[in-house]
């Protein structure tokens, strides 16, 4: 699973907001430091009760990443909720960012939608994803 990590952080660092580009263009003071995403940003979620209640409790860090089976979710907004959607696609050893989430509304909802979302995100071909037809 590290290298899969890894992966995953590679692709979330090409992202605007996630690599601190967003900021530096904005002229940010505070942009010099270095937004740096790292396999430490991920924590590896064993279930999916354990990505809903993770990405559920809000107010996560730019960053902060969570992957379950092969897909990976990394927030793009500080104390928001808005998530870099990544799958890994091992017969291509490839990941693809192909879509930004706001999940909490699923799992505030309760009623199984975003359970729903995760599972159609797995069954999804990459070709899917790619035309967001997932």
């Amino acid at each position: 699973m590290s290298e899969l990590k890894e992966l995953f952080a590679k692709k979330a660092n090409e992202n605007y907001w996630i690599s601190g580009k967003c900021f530096i263009e904005d002229g940010d003071p505070f942009a010099a430091v270095e937004y740096k995403h790292t396999t430490r940003s991920i924590h590896i979620c064993e279930t999916m009760e354990e990505l809903k209640e993770r990405i559920g409790c809000g107010n996560w860090s730019i960053g902060q990443g969570f992957a379950y089976k092969n897909l990976c979710f990394t927030n793009q907004v500080n104390g928001g909720d808005e998530w870099l959607t990544m799958k890994y696609f091992a017969d291509e050893d490839i990941v693809v960012a192909f879509e930004s989430m706001t999940l909490e509304p699923s799992i505030e909802r309760n009623c199984g939608d975003f359970e729903d979302t995760i599972n159609r995100l797995l069954r999804a071909t990459k070709d899917q994803c790619l035309k967001l037809e997932w």
